[in-house]
C-alpha cells in the first residue's frame, strides 16, 4: 500500500539522518526540519523523487498516485484519501466511545465498520470527488483523524463530518482543518452548498463551523425525536 511505502522510505530517511547527527557530519541538520524541508510526507516525497530521478531515473513511490490521495495541506496538517491500510488507525480512534459520542448514533464502531467505511469512501472518492478523508500531521504520518464531505441519508446535500483521537483535542486541530475542507469543496469540488449537523450539546462543534463561516439555519427534527443545529456555508456567500 502507498502509505506503507511512504512510512517505509520515511523510517529508512530518519534512520539515515539520525547517523549523520551521530557522526555530527551536518550539524545544521535535524529531525524537526523535515517539515520545513517539506511538509507533510508527499511534499517530502515529492523532493526524494527529483533526487532519486536525478541520480538513477526512477521515483521512489508514483507520485501520480500519491498526488492523488493528497486534498490539501493546512499549516500544522495533511489532509489525504483514506486507504486500505488505514483501518488499524482508524479504528483506534472509532471505538473510542468518548470521540465518537457526536458521530453518527453516538456509538463506537467495530474494526469491520471501519473496513466498510474505508471503502465506501473509495467508492464516493471516484462518484462523486470527495468523501471521508485521513487527517495526519504534516511535521509526522500517522492518522490523528478523520474529516471530510459525505452525503447523509436521504440528502442531495453534502455534509461536512470530522472527529479526532482524544489524544489530539485540545490542539485546535478541528478549527483548521475544518475551513479548509469547506474551502476544498466550494473551491476544489465545486459543491454549491456544505451543511453541518450538530448535536446541540456538542457547544465545541457549534462554536467550530460558526467560526468557519457556516450560517446556523434553524432546529431539525430526528426520527428519535430529538432535534439538531442545521448549519450552511454556500459559494456565494464563501468567506473563510
Amino acid at each position: 500500500m502507498l502509505i506503507g511505502k511512504l512510512r517505509a522510505v520515511g523510517d529508512r530517511i530518519i534512520g539515515i539522518i539520525e547517523i549523520i547527527q551521530r557522526l555530527g557530519w551536518l550539524p545544521g541538520l535535524r529531525l524537526g526540519s523535515l517539515h520545513g524541508i517539506g511538509g507533510c510526507w508527499y511534499t517530502f516525497l515529492a523532493r526524494m523523487n527529483a533526487f532519486a530521478r536525478a541520480v538513477g531515473g526512477v521515483e521512489v513511490v508514483p507520485m501520480k498516485e500519491a498526488a492523488q490521495m493528497l486534498l490539501f495541506e493546512t499549516a500544522r496538517l495533511c489532509v489525504r484519501q483514506l486507504e486500505d491500510g488505514d483501518a488499524d488507525d482508524l479504528f483506534a480512534i472509532c471505538r473510542d466511545p468518548v470521540a465518537m459520542q457526536w458521530m453518527g448514533d453516538g456509538q463506537p464502531l467495530t474494526f469491520e465498520q471501519c473496513q466498510r467505511w474505508i471503502a465506501v469512501s473509495q467508492r464516493n472518492y471516484a462518484t462523486h470527488g470527495f468523501g471521508a478523508s485521513a487527517v495526519e500531521l504534516r511535521a509526522a504520518p500517522g492518522l490523528i483523524g478523520f474529516c471530510g464531505l459525505v452525503f447523509a441519508a436521504g440528502s442531495s446535500t453534502p455534509e461536512i463530518i470530522y472527529g479526532f483521537g482524544r489524544r489530539w483535542w485540545g490542539q485546535s486541530y478541528a478549527s483548521e482543518v475544518v475551513p479548509a475542507m469547506l474551502r476544498y469543496g466550494i473551491e476544489t469540488c465545486r459543491l454549491a452548498r456544505i451543511l453541518a449537523t450538530i448535536d446541540p450539546q456538542n457547544l465545541a462543534s457549534c462554536r467550530v463551523v460558526e467560526k468557519a463561516g457556516m450560517r446556523f439555519e434553524g432546529l431539525e427534527p430526528e426520527p428519535e425525536g430529538q432535534a439538531i443545529r442545521v448549519y450552511a456555508i454556500e459559494r456565494q456567500g464563501l468567506s473563510i
